[in-house]
C-alpha cells in the first residue's frame, strides 16, 4: 500500500526491434534484408509489476530526446501530470533543454549517471541548481 512518501516514478527508455523482409532494396542481400525500427518507451516499474504506458517511434533523422519529449506530452495529455511524479532517463538524455522540457510538464527528474560520463554530470549539476520550477535528483 502506497504511503504518503511513496512516489510513482516512469522510466523512459529507448528500445529497438529488429525484423526481416523480403522485399528487394539496395542494402539487400539475395532477398532478404534486416530492419531496425528504433522506439522510446515509458514504463512504471513497480516491486511487483511493471507496466507499458506508451511507446513512441523515433523518426528517421531524429534523436531519442525529441521523440521522449513527444511521448511525455503525450502521456501528461493522456494520464494527468498526478499520474506520476518523477521521470528516470539515462545520462543520453542529460541535455539542459530536455530537462528544462521535463519540468515544464510538471515532473521531477531522476538520472542515471556512470562515472565514465563526467561531463554529462556537470552539466545536469548546472540545471538542478538554477531556480526551480520543479526538481531534479541525480544518483
Amino acid at each position: 500500500m502506497p504511503t504518503s512518501t511513496s512516489r510513482a516514478v516512469v522510466a523512459v527508455v529507448p528500445a529497438a526491434a529488429r525484423g526481416r523482409s523480403r522485399r528487394p532494396t539496395p542494402k539487400a542481400k539475395a532477398d532478404r534484408i534486416e530492419y531496425y525500427h528504433r522506439y522510446v518507451f515509458a514504463q512504471i516499474n513497480g516491486p511487483q509489476l511493471n507496466v507499458l504506458l506508451d511507446v513512441e517511434p523515433i523518426r528517421p533523422g531524429e534523436g531519442e530526446a525529441e521523440a521522449a519529449l513527444r511521448l511525455l506530452g503525450r502521456i501528461r495529455r493522456v494520464y494527468g501530470v498526478r499520474f506520476f511524479d518523477a521521470v528516470t532517463i539515462d545520462s543520453w538524455y542529460v541535455q539542459g533543454p530536455f530537462l528544462q522540457a521535463v519540468e515544464k510538464l510538471g515532473w521531477e527528474w531522476i538520472v542515471v549517471l556512470k562515472q565514465e560520463r563526467m561531463e554529462v554530470f556537470q552539466e545536469a549539476r548546472a540545471v538542478e541548481r538554477r531556480p526551480k520550477t520543479g526538481a531534479g535528483v541525480l544518483r
